[in-house]
């Protein structure tokens, strides 16, 4: 059953990975990168979470009438 879960995990990531049009190495490159930079990374979540913010204020507002 081990076997099934990892087989099943590596499928699911392989599905995001190509949904997101990146690869496995560019992931890890990318996560080691951040990882040794905290404070890049930081500021990289800031700014995702700002950009969250402002979509959901523009989705929530209503037409005028």
């Amino acid at each position: 059953t081990l076997r099934k879960m990892q087989d099943e995990n590596f499928r699911l990531y392989d599905q995001l990975f190509r949904s997101y049009g990146v690869t496995k190495e560019q992931f890890y490159t990318s996560y080691k990168y951040y990882e040794a930079h905290p404070i890049a990374f930081r500021e990289l979540i800031d700014s995702i979470d700002a950009t969250i913010i402002n979509e959901r204020k523009k989705s929530n507002k209503l037409p005028s009438k």
